[in-house]
């Protein structure tokens, strides 16, 4: 499986609410609706990351800046997915954006 991780756009994050919605709410206890994924927030830009497989979203990670810190706020992988190192892909990915930064 083919499956990349790269920088969260806002084109991308609009053109897709929808799959990022859907992942959400595969957990039942979660509260976020499309206004907290549009709310601008400090480096939201910089750190957050989707992985695709054949421009399928498969996971994403929304994080910020926060005084000194990188806070992540949304750490999601599709249930069928996860166990397949993706979300530690994405944390790595993360990593090395925090590092450049």
């Amino acid at each position: 499986m083919d499956i990349i991780i790269k920088t969260l756009t806002v084109d991308y994050l609009n053109q897709n609410i929808d799959d990022f919605i859907t992942i959400l709410f595969e957990h039942p206890r979660e509260y976020w609706n499309k206004e907290h994924f549009f709310k601008e927030l400090p480096e939201k830009y910089t750190y957050s990351c989707v992985a695709l497989n054949n421009n399928k979203l498969l996971g994403y990670i929304i994080a910020s800046e926060k005084k000194e810190f990188v806070y992540i706020h949304k750490f999601m992988i599709l249930d069928s997915f996860r166990s397949m190192g993706i979300g530690s892909r994405m944390n790595t990915f993360l990593e090395k954006r925090m590092i450049e930064n």
